[in-house]
């Protein structure tokens, strides 16, 4: 405990020195770690993935409403948890990394202007979650009855758990998208 009291002394008299005085600086985070910035190929190439992943989900939401048998549903279902699971990776990195930047400047026109766009791309992947549990609510299929078929993929066991409960409660598409 005696250790630790400098420390924290230490640390007070810092916080109360940088707070005494007029902030002429915005903080700036060390971001590099993220993306370079919002001009950067690797923040480019994520938001055109965001985008590429929500209209393949679009695609294979059709797929899985036209299967013909439980097999098959079952193999379309797989591919679409995957397509979940990036689109969302890619909107949360995406969203932080931008969130990050607005918070500390909001006056950063350019940070407000891709966190925008970034959450505009994320509307269809939530209007594609909105599709999924009502097809999953409507198919009959089970979250046990993937996973036998599938049992590489028993860590979406409570993801389709959870489908299946939200289907019964929520909306229809047209009125989950206004709310």
């Amino acid at each position: 405990m005696q250790a630790i009291q400098p420390a924290l002394l230490s640390l007070a008299r810092t916080m109360i020195s940088f707070y005494n005085g007029p902030m002429t600086e915005i903080p700036v985070w060390d971001v590099e770690g993220l993306y370079p910035g919002f001009d950067s190929p690797a923040w480019t190439r994520d938001k055109n993935a965001l985008s590429g992943t929500s209209k393949r989900l679009v695609r294979h939401l059709k797929l899985l409403a036209q299967a013909q048998d439980t097999a098959e549903r079952y193999q379309v279902l797989a591919g679409l948890l995957q397509l979940f699971d990036k689109g969302s990776a890619l909107a949360e990195h995406l969203t932080s990394f931008a969130y990050l930047l607005f918070s500390t400047n909001t006056q950063d026109e350019r940070a407000l202007k891709e966190l925008n766009e970034v959450e505009k791309i994320t509307l269809s992947l939530r209007d594609a979650q909105v599709r999924f549990r009502s097809l999953w609510g409507k198919s009959g299929l089970t979250p046990n009855g993937f996973v036998k078929a599938q049992p590489n993929l028993a860590a979406y066991r409570l993801l389709l758990e959870e489908a299946g409960l939200m289907a019964r409660h929520q909306l229809s598409v047209g009125e989950e998208a206004l709310a």
